[in-house]
C-alpha cells in the first residue's frame, strides 16, 4: 500500500508517491499542451488569426484545463475547486503563460523560419519550471497539519 512505503519515496508536496506524483505532472503537461497546440493550430487553420493571437486563445484554454488535471492527477486534491485555489492558480498561470508568450513570440520574431510547434516546444519546456515551483508551493500547497 502506498501508505506503507518510506518517507523518501513520497513527494513531501503532495504526499504521493513520487512516481505517481511526476507522473501526474507530465500527463497534465501534455494534456495543457495538446490543448494549447490544437486550440493554436484550430485559430490559425480554421478561423485566419494570426499566429500570436492564435497562441493567446491557446494559452488560455491550455490555463484552464492544467488547473483540473494538475489538481486531480499532480496532486491529488479531495478538496472542491474554490475561488481562492483558482485565484492563485490563475496568478501563477499568467506569470508562467506570460514567461512561455514571451520565449515564443522572440522565437517566432527572431527566427521566421523556426517551426512555430518548435517554437511551441521551446517555449513551454523553459516555462514548466516555474509552473511547477508555483503550483507546488503556492496553488497546492498542503498546509503541514494535514500531513
Amino acid at each position: 500500500m502506498a501508505e506503507d512505503r518510506p518517507a523518501h519515496d513520497r513527494d513531501a508536496a503532495s504526499g504521493l508517491p513520487v512516481a505517481r506524483h511526476w507522473g501526474g505532472f507530465l500527463v497534465s503537461g501534455a494534456v495543457a499542451f495538446s490543448v494549447d497546440a490544437s486550440v493554436m493550430e484550430i485559430g490559425i487553420r480554421l478561423l485566419s488569426l494570426p499566429i500570436l493571437v492564435a497562441r493567446l486563445a491557446g494559452v488560455t484554454c491550455a490555463m484552464l484545463a492544467a488547473w483540473m488535471c494538475h489538481r486531480t492527477l499532480t496532486f491529488a486534491l479531495t478538496t472542491k475547486p474554490n475561488l481562492a485555489e483558482l485565484a492563485r492558480y490563475v496568478a501563477a498561470a499568467s506569470i508562467t503563460a506570460l514567461i512561455n508568450y514571451v520565449v515564443f513570440a522572440a522565437l517566432i520574431v527572431g527566427w521566421s523560419d523556426m517551426p512555430r510547434l518548435a517554437a511551441l516546444v521551446v517555449a513551454s519546456c523553459l516555462a514548466t519550471i516555474f509552473a511547477y515551483l508555483s503550483m507546488r508551493y503556492g496553488v497546492f500547497r498542503r498546509d503541514r497539519d494535514e500531513g
